[in-house]
């Protein structure tokens, strides 16, 4: 796929779920899935796209309201044929 060097625009929209393994530890062990659409424009290029993702990671319980989430990930469009593989920090707040 040819890309304008310009400016680019990438917008989406996914779902997903994840599966938390019981531990009495403050370190929650989980896997997880999303699927989803995406839309790609740059210069005279567009393309809507499937895309799909898997994660593993684990939660970190700091107290009973906020978590800390460490995440390894993998996501493949499939129009533009990309891998993308991630590790990401997030912060989970219950009310």
């Amino acid at each position: 796929m040819d890309f304008d060097h310009g400016d680019s625009t990438a917008y989406g929209l996914t779902a997903g779920a994840r599966w938390h393994f019981a531990t009495s530890e403050s370190f929650v062990p989980f896997v997880g899935a999303r699927i989803g659409y995406q839309r790609v424009e740059s210069g005279s290029f567009e393309e809507d796209d499937f895309i799909y993702r898997g994660e593993g990671g684990f939660r970190q319980q700091i107290n009973e309201n906020l978590t800390i989430d460490y995440i390894v990930s993998y996501e493949r469009s499939s129009e533009l044929e990309t891998n993308n593989f991630a590790f990401s920090i997030g912060f989970g707040i219950f009310l």
